[in-house]
């Protein structure tokens, strides 16, 4: 019998299970994922081959199924040997990534320089997560944990999301163009200031922790004003729908309302010392910002992979209150205590669930398909 990780065991561990699943189950694999659909269409390269992809999305979900097994179970093996797949399937996306860029056959739209930056933060961020989760099982330390959902949700998620948004928005929402210099700017200040943090954060420097985390605030709040959100919209008369009567709008809205709130959270850190709490800024970032952003613009964007619409818009206005109901909920148990907080946080993932199959449903998740010419 494997013996088990003293350091491990099974119950304080669900926590990191959860996260471990919303992080690199759900969020960094739906990103690795457009942006394999999405860089060839920019660039006017040929997709990868499937196998490439394939081969990529085994490593990463089969390691990651392997080190979840390995942190219920208490089995040090089983975590290390999963994490080194999920860092060889980072590699090759990576890898991918580059090679996609190399072969890049109208360079004007390959010098997007926020897509660059938010691609050079991945680069980098990517393998250093997935290492991360590697020293958390050779070190029996929840740290390298915690700092695996750093160096993803500030590192790969957040950059990528912007580049994207600057790309989207003006598809889907008819906002303003983007100053994409800016706003390219502004994640270069934001990743510098996630790794003076981290540094800050390993030798107890907090001088580098405060100056960190105001270069992090610096950069959202540059990025969202570079985005333009709030400028009036592009007037066009044959647009179909009124933003404000669109329900992935709103969650759009609501998404970088959240990160806007974990800017002020970040400054709050630089004024007191303080770091925020982990709980908060992982929630406004993931379920607020991340996840809310995916629902929004992943409603018009996915199903037109297979050149679909989705299946209903009362579908979208079912998700907008339950994610919006997950998001007050869990919010609130992070401030509550006992068995308020319990109860807010268990009624926040069953209506984060129940949001996520609504999600699904309506792009018709389980039914892409490229469509056969």
């Amino acid at each position: 019998m494997a013996r088990l990780l003293p350091g491990f065991p099974l119950w304080p561990m669900l926590p990191v299970v959860h996260g471990h699943v919303q992080v690199f189950a759900f969020a960094v694999l739906m990103t690795i994922g457009v942006l394999y659909w999405f860089l060839p269409r920019l660039w006017g390269c040929p997709a990868p081959p499937a196998w490439r992809a394939q081969t990529a999305f085994i490593l990463l979900f089969g390691g990651l199924l392997v080190v979840l097994l390995g942190f219920m179970t208490g089995i040090r093996s089983l975590v290390v040997f999963g994490a080194v797949g999920e860092g060889v399937g980072a590699a090759c996306v990576v890898g991918e990534f580059a090679n996609l860029l190399r072969r890049r056959k109208e360079p004007g739209k390959g010098s997007d320089p926020a897509m660059l930056a938010a691609l050079g933060s991945t680069a980098l961020a990517l393998p250093l997560a997935y290492v991360t989760q590697l020293l958390s099982a050779l070190r029996m330390s929840l740290s390298s944990v915690q700092l695996s959902y750093m160096l993803a949700f500030y590192g790969v998620l957040v950059p990528v999301a912007l580049a994207m948004s600057s790309r989207l928005f003006p598809l889907y929402f008819r906002t303003r163009l983007p100053e994409r210099r800016t706003l390219a700017a502004a994640i270069v200040v934001s990743v510098v200031g996630l790794y003076l943090r981290l540094a800050g954060d390993a030798s107890a420097w907090h001088g580098g922790v405060r100056l960190g985390c105001a270069l992090q605030a610096a950069g959202i709040v540059g990025a969202i004003a570079a985005l333009r959100m709030l400028a009036p919209r592009e007037k066009r008369p044959a647009a179909a729908r009124v933003l404000w009567r669109d329900p992935t709008a709103w969650l759009v809205h609501i998404a970088y309302a959240s990160l806007a709130a974990d800017a002020v959270a970040l400054v709050a850190t630089v004024w007191s010392g303080q770091e925020p709490s982990p709980s908060l800024e992982w929630h406004l970032v993931g379920v607020g910002y991340v996840t809310c952003l995916i629902a929004g613009v992943g409603t018009h964007l996915l199903p037109g992979f297979a050149r679909r619409r989705p299946r209903s818009q009362h579908a979208g206005w079912v998700l907008l209150g339950l994610l919006a109901g997950a998001l007050l909920l869990r919010l609130w148990a992070v401030v509550e205590h006992g068995w308020g907080a319990a109860l807010s946080g268990t009624s926040a993932g069953i209506l984060g669930v129940a949001a996520m199959a609504v999600f699904a449903w309506n792009v018709g998740l389980g039914s892409l398909r490229h469509p056969t010419k």
